[in-house]
């Protein structure tokens, strides 16, 4: 199977279990809005933020790190597993203890106390998450699989257990549910491929696991910062109401985002191979990659905003109006970020983890200055501010670093024909908007026709998007 075949059906498998899991994650979370209302809505999302830097100080980097590993085979998976597993139950009770403390002396209501604690019991699936392994070994469908009946318990859940505010209590309990049968799932298949395992730590791999994966975690910590520390500054600092508002806001975000994750992940292997090959072996990939994201990112960026109103008001009601600007904005970072990501993905295949641990502390420090500064002035819209500037300080000095230390990757020049298609696209947007259709039937004919102006002005090729659109049928032979 040729290299982008690989790359569009690994994505295909893992893009399509993803969607449907963010389908039934996304219900639940609409589901959650309009029931738990906007103050118990903002508490579960505050204490979701603070989960988030407690998860991160379990994973220590190797969602990023342990798919390298995997794929260059130098190690055997069942040792990974071993050290990793163990390394992460060591670092969960430590992550927990932090998060005790923490509750302890932060000015929270009893209730976000009590929400942040039981979301916190579910670090310990962290610990024994085996997703990076099926990354590493590109059988993404497991993974995929995974998340998916993982999400649709977590929504079914949701629907029979959540009735009032009140019922904050039982969300992380009931997410405790679903991240428990995704690692049972993940543990079956890791059985079924490789055999038992139990957690021991091999000091030597250890430390040099460690030693790999130290600026790769802490550039995930600084990506935590980047992408949450608003949210938590809001529910911290202001109240649970303006938290609610902008955690929908933030929630829309989470499809595109998530969607462009898992083309990231089927990308991974090839990239990583291509150190050992060298860059000039994957040098077209990455650059057709870069075309294809950037017509994806602009399209999101300045669709997203002509519909982000309407949109959200269907979706979440008239109680969350004031998140609309915040979530124009979060959809122009997130439109940045589609692209960009290649520049972080590079540099830690390259051994440039360093490099690229500077670049996002560089964009972290934009992030905590503004929202410290914006955010007692404007609210909300400055944590979204926040949130772009920074991406926009990862595209650019991702850029210089990779083009200074392993080779040309133009980016800047691929942004003019998706404008142009952009352009028109707002030009249809605006007479759907006049006729007053449905946001739904603006969002499938807009964006239809930024996808026809996409190919008419070859920013997407027919024979690319056979390749893409065959990864999505069975195989007819067993080449693949």
């Amino acid at each position: 199977m040729s290299r982008d075949r690989r790359v569009s059906r690994n994505f295909a498998l893992l893009s399509s279990a993803r969607l449907f899991s963010q389908f039934c994650l996304f219900g639940s979370t609409v589901f959650l809005s309009r029931v738990l209302g906007v103050e118990s809505f903002g508490v579960m999302v505050f204490a979701m933020a603070v989960l988030t830097y407690a998860g991160i100080g379990v994973d220590f980097g190797i969602t990023n790190l342990g798919p390298r590993e995997v794929a260059r085979g130098q190690t055997s998976v069942r040792e990974l597993a071993k050290t990793i597993v163990a390394l992460r139950l060591l670092l969960m009770i430590v992550a927990y203890g932090l998060l005790a403390v923490f509750v302890w002396l932060a000015p929270i209501t009893s209730l976000g106390k009590t929400v942040i604690l039981l979301y916190g019991i579910s670090l310990f699936t962290y610990a024994l998450d085996l997703t990076w392994v099926f990354y590493g070994k590109e059988k993404i469908w497991i993974a995929g699989l995974a998340e998916a009946l993982s999400n649709i318990l977590a929504l079914v859940l949701a629907l029979i257990f959540v009735r009032e505010p009140a019922h904050v209590v039982w969300v992380p309990i009931l997410y405790l549910v679903g991240r428990i049968v995704m690692i049972s799932l993940l543990g079956i298949g890791f059985f079924k491929e490789f055999g038992a395992f139990a957690p021991r730590l091999d000091l030597d791999l250890a430390r040099r696991l460690l030693r790999e994966t130290l600026p790769i975690w802490g550039s995930a910590i600084v990506g935590v910062i980047i992408a949450s520390f608003g949210l938590f500054s809001i529910g911290l600092w202001v109240d649970a109401e303006h938290a609610g508002h902008y955690g929908v806001a933030l929630r829309i975000t989470w499809v595109p985002t998530l969607l462009m994750a898992s083309y990231y992940i089927s990308l991974w292997p090839s990239i990583h191979k291509g150190y050992v090959d060298g860059f000039a072996s994957i040098e077209g990939l990455v650059q057709k990659s870069i075309r294809l994201t950037s017509g994806f990112g602009i399209g999101l960026a300045v669709g997203g905003w002509m519909v982000a109103e309407p949109l959200l008001l269907f979706l979440f009601g008239e109680d969350y109006q004031a998140a609309v600007i915040p979530l124009r904005v979060l959809l122009l970072a997130t439109g940045v970020g589609v692209v960009n990501r290649h520049y972080r993905m590079l540099l830690i295949s390259f051994n440039q983890q360093f490099t690229e641990f500077r670049v996002m502390t560089a964009a972290a420090i934009v992030t905590v200055v503004l929202s410290v500064g914006l955010i007692p002035l404007i609210g909300s819209w400055g944590a979204a501010l926040a949130a772009l500037s920074s991406e926009i300080v990862i595209l650019a000095a991702g850029h210089v670093c990779t083009q200074r230390l392993i080779g040309s990757v133009p980016a800047f020049h691929y942004l003019i024909k998706p404008a142009v298609g952009a352009a028109m696209m707002v030009g249809v947007l605006l007479i759907l908007q006049h006729l007053k259709l449905h946001v739904l039937a603006q969002i499938v004919i807009g964006g239809g026709s930024y996808v026809a102006f996409l190919f008419g002005l070859k920013v997407v090729r027919f024979e690319e998007a056979r390749v893409v659109l065959g990864a999505w049928m069975p195989s007819r032979s067993g080449a693949g």
